[in-house]
């Protein structure tokens, strides 16, 4: 069903709106599944008790909360190459496969961000909805609102690590997308670093 929506999703919007062709529902729907996903799927296997021999020593706790996050990476570039060749095919003359390859560094990063954020908090509270609610509570209310703050304080230039807005990071210049993308990146291998820590002390 996830897949379907992808492919049909640009044809309804050519539909809608044909006017202002824009890709932010699709990668919209892209980010907020995988981080969904990264945020309840650990803690409703260990609800149902599915993954509880999986988590007999540290290696293999470690090694499941990788290849957990390496599953969520496959996911978003399956879904960025389907949801964007669906775009391209509906909107032929206002899409070019550079416009494409662009923006997958960009929103690459940023789900990757999102999404090992959400896993660790998945650890951290053990329980789907806890995990669930607080992760889009952070994600998706607090972040816009400190963006919109700091970028009215104009601390906005000396903050990029809030560029978790893809919008923000596709209005800067290359010199600026590099540096936010390192801190990204860096923030992201803290996030997996805490997960793995965490989850090598987990108990069940």
């Amino acid at each position: 069903m996830y897949f379907i929506t992808l492919i049909i999703l640009p044809f309804l919007l050519k539909q809608l709106n044909p006017e202002n062709m824009d890709e932010t529902f699709i990668l919209t729907i892209i980010t907020l599944t995988i981080t969904v996903l990264a945020a309840v799927e650990i803690p409703r296997l260990m609800e149902s008790g599915i993954i509880r021999t999986i988590f007999l020593s540290n290696i293999a706790r470690s090694h499941f909360y990788r290849s957990q996050s390496l599953k969520y990476v496959v996911i978003f570039i399956l879904s960025y190459l389907i949801g964007m060749t669906s775009l391209k095919i509906a909107f032929l003359d206002n899409v070019s496969w550079k416009w494409i390859l662009e923006r997958f560094w960009v929103y690459f990063i940023i789900t990757v961000v999102y999404m090992l954020f959400a896993q660790w908090i998945s650890i951290i509270f053990q329980r789907t909805v806890e995990s669930l609610m607080s992760c889009l509570l952070l994600l998706y209310v607090a972040t816009p609102v400190l963006n919109s703050y700091f970028k009215a304080a104009e601390f906005y230039q000396k903050l990029p690590f809030l560029y978790l807005e893809p919008k923000n990071m596709l209005t800067l210049d290359i010199v600026s997308i590099w540096y936010s993308s390192l801190l990204l990146i860096f923030c992201g291998a803290v996030f997996l670093y805490l997960g793995i820590r965490k989850v090598k002390r987990l108990e069940v």
